[in-house]
């Protein structure tokens, strides 16, 4: 009998974050293998299975014990957030691959834990959003001041992961010194703790605040450090006050992607308000709700319309999450956000493992949008692009090394979804329909073709720590 390898995200932390399918992996398991905090998480979805739990640094260990686990088992390898976003699939893809495993491996994404800050913030990731983890420990200390310059110069809103721990005290003041040279001292920032789990805690001050003492020394490695850019609003939102209405990220498509959240207030609505494809995904949840898709008018005035009209028993609906070039728009309405699954997660998931290190997501209906993603690749971060025509594909081509795996993905989770994995050697973009809604994305230079899946990996470093 061959096994089954789950590679699941469940989200960072409550588990009304988890999604259909990260629980019915879990649910279809025999085993289920993960860092123990995250195992305590789901623990009310582990009781009839054999677990398998290691502490920090572990995720070597856990990688060989899940891969041995699946020659003959199904297996869920459980990640917090996303598998893709510094979390467990880049290196469980490597050892599979060097252990020759034979069965089917299934990536599953989850809601990061930037997301679920962003569905507390009023306007956070308008202008596009790029994470760096400050965890030196798989990556040069070089590399991640390189990448930060880059946000930093690029005016876009960047998520700090890891951003201080006992051996690190004083690297992110470093990096924030470099903001100093390109941000104005009062630009918003926000200290994110415990996202989504006990104890939670949103905190807005600016860039020049955040770097005192009394504000500096607040931070540890369970919190994010969020800094805007000249557009973002990072205002906290009373998310939870029941008097407002709710947006919600229903993911890229299949219902499959809606968390626990999402399917929860979708049902108890009594209004939906959303694009017709969207409420035709979610009829299998639907009962008698009253349904609205403001068809009539254009995009914009679309999502005015539904934010003005809406009140505390409307839902409405947002592809992939709403913070990140959804719903989430600069209106004086309070509302409530719950989080989703983007695009470029799933596309991700579909394609391998090739984030798995720092990244930036990016439009091609902003005007930078080349300008940035040349600079970005130059300090060698993963992209995710929205709205590719073969034309934008063309351009990404002449910035690329010839041998850069690349994924390109339309109706990415839906029908009619067409995925191409390939290099920029290989490309054709004469192949591609002349649509401009592609999701296109860039791994970083780690990054290599799992010939033999067709899939793209991306080694995050631990084969300069470790022996496997």
């Amino acid at each position: 009998m061959t096994g089954k390898l789950f590679i699941v995200g469940i989200g960072p932390g409550k588990t009304k974050y988890m999604t259909k399918k990260a629980i019915n992996a879990i649910k279809n398991s025999e085993v289920v293998v993960g860092y123990k905090t995250y195992l305590n998480f789901i623990k009310n979805h582990t009781t009839d299975k054999k677990t398998i739990g290691t502490g920090m640094k572990g995720e070597v260990e856990r990688a060989e014990k899940a891969v041995k686990e699946a020659k003959n088992k199904t297996v869920s390898i459980i990640s917090g957030g996303d598998p893709n976003i510094y979390g467990i699939a880049g290196i469980t893809m490597e050892i599979a691959e060097k252990q020759r495993y034979q069965g089917e491996i299934e990536i599953i994404p989850g809601v990061t834990a930037f997301a679920a800050a962003g569905s507390l913030l009023k306007n956070p990731y308008n202008n596009g959003v790029c994470c760096i983890s400050m965890s030196d420990l798989l990556t040069p200390w070089k590399d991640i001041t390189q990448r930060a310059e880059t946000a930093a110069k690029q005016d876009i809103t960047t998520v700090f992961y890891n951003p201080r721990s006992h051996k690190r005290k004083e690297n992110l003041r470093k990096t924030l010194q470099i903001y100093n040279k390109h941000r104005q001292p009062e630009t918003e920032a926000i200290i994110a703790k415990n996202i989504a789990r006990e104890n939670q805690k949103i905190q807005k001050t600016t860039l020049k605040q955040l770097q005192k003492n009394k504000e500096y020394n607040k931070i540890g490695m369970r919190t994010l450090i969020i800094i805007g850019s000249q557009n973002s609003e990072l205002t906290p939102q009373k998310n939870q006050d029941p008097e407002n209405p709710e947006i919600i990220g229903i993911g890229p498509g299949n219902p499959e992607h809606l968390t626990k959240k999402a399917e929860k207030q979708i049902k108890n609505s009594k209004t939906i308000y959303g694009p017709q494809r969207y409420i035709n995904q979610l009829k299998p949840i639907l009962k008698n709700q009253e349904l609205e898709t403001h068809q009539h008018l254009n995009y914009k005035e679309r999502i005015k319309t539904r934010i003005k009209k809406a009140d505390q028993n409307t839902t409405i609906l947002s592809g992939g999450d709403p913070s990140i070039y959804g719903h989430k728009q600069k209106h004086n309405k309070t509302t409530r956000t719950t989080p989703g699954i983007t695009a470029y997660q799933a596309l991700a998931a579909k394609t391998g493992a090739p984030i798995i290190n720092d990244f930036m997501i990016k439009t091609t209906t902003q005007k930078n949008w080349l300008e940035t993603t040349k600079k970005a690749l130059k300090t060698d971060y993963a992209l995710g692009i929205y709205n590719t025509s073969p034309k934008h594909i063309k351009q990404i081509q002449k910035t690329l090394p010839k041998d850069r795996p690349i994924a390109i993905g339309q109706n990415i989770t839906r029908e009619n979804q067409k995925i191409l994995i390939t290099t920029n050697r290989n490309l054709d973009t004469t192949k591609l329909n002349n649509d401009q809604n592609h999701t296109t994305l860039i791994p970083n230079s780690n990054s290599y073709i799992w010939k033999k899946r067709n899939v793209i990996i991306t080694r995050r470093g631990y084969k300069d720590k470790y022996d496997y």
